[in-house]
This record gives structure tokens, C-alpha cells and sequence, in this order.
């Protein structure tokens, strides 16, 4: 997600407060990718931007899902919920988050075997 800087700094403090965090997995230049291990192939690659606005309270729910917060029990994983609501209601007063998300879609074609 860190498509905006309240996320990137929610990345940062969670990746400093809850053990075994890791960020969203994204795929560096796909479509570079694709060409090196499948130079015939035609591609195309899409970015797709959208945001939607959530309350705080399924935005932490969705969070605390995650399966380095599992991993935590709920007694540890609830004051960093708390911390981040804190943190969140600082940039959303109004409890209403804005997550900004980007989609990105590469498609390769594999060539047709050639006829004889």
C-alpha cells in the first residue's frame, strides 16, 4: 500500500514495532522481467491507481488480520492497534481513512508454435 505518506509512515512504524512485519510484495519492473526470460513474447503492462474511503475501525480490523499481528496474540497485538489508531486519528480526525491502492498488471502472450 504506501501510496500516500500517512501509509509509508504506517509501514515504517510497523515495521520497527511488530515482529515479523513485511510490506506489501511487489514484483520490481515485470514487464523487464518477462523480456528476459521471454524476449518473443508480446506483453502489456497496466497500472491501475484507485483509493477508497473506509472507517478507521475496518481499516485497523483489516491491519490486526494480517498475519504478523496473528502471530502476536491479541494482548500484544491490541496496544499496537491502539498506538495506531492514536497515530491515525492525528491525520483522520474525522475517523474516516482514504487507502490508496495500485494495481499493476502485466500480460504476456506466448508466441505460436511456428507450423511446418
Amino acid at each position: 500500500m504506501p501510496d500516500s505518506p500517512w501509509s509509508a509512515a504506517q509501514e515504517k512504524r510497523l515495521a520497527s514495532r511488530v515482529p515479523g512485519h513485511h510490506g506489501f510484495g511487489v514484483a520490481v519492473d515485470t514487464e523487464h522481467l518477462i523480456a528476459s526470460v521471454a524476449p518473443a513474447a508480446a506483453r502489456a503492462h497496466r497500472r491501475l491507481r484507485w483509493t477508497r474511503e473506509v472507517s478507521l475501525d475496518a481499516h485497523l480490523a483489516h491491519l490486526g488480520s494480517r498475519s504478523y499481528f496473528a502471530a502476536l496474540g491479541p494482548d500484544r497485538a491490541a496496544p499496537l492497534l491502539a498506538q495506531e489508531r492514536a497515530e491515525l486519528l492525528r491525520v483522520f480526525p474525522d475517523g474516516q481513512v482514504t487507502e490508496h491502492y495500485t494495481v499493476e498488471l502485466t500480460v504476456a502472450l506466448k508466441p505460436a508454435a511456428a507450423v511446418s
